[in-house]
């Protein structure tokens, strides 16, 4: 999903719950398809906009973790880096 947020143009369909992924970039088009696209080839994806929401969610709750994470290894650390 970050990767769709990161490197894709995305649009809302308009009567749609459902959100359109479009992309150009070659590197990304190889890895996932796995062959390099021709001249003006491009790669889309469709997501429904629940599953999207589910999984910013999901995200959401990951960023939250390695935040506290981060925090907790800051302070395990204590004098040890010196800033």
């Amino acid at each position: 999903m970050r990767n769709l947020m990161a490197h894709f143009a995305v649009r809302r369909f308009p009567n749609e719950d459902a959100f359109v992924f479009v992309t150009k970039n070659a590197a990304d088009f190889e890895r996932v398809l796995g062959f390099k696209p021709a001249p003006g080839m491009m790669m889309t994806g469709v997501a429904d906009v629940g599953q999207v929401r589910e999984i910013v969610k999901m995200l959401d709750g990951v960023l939250t973790w390695l935040s506290r994470a981060t925090r907790d290894v800051e302070d395990q650390m204590g004098g040890v880096v010196k800033r």
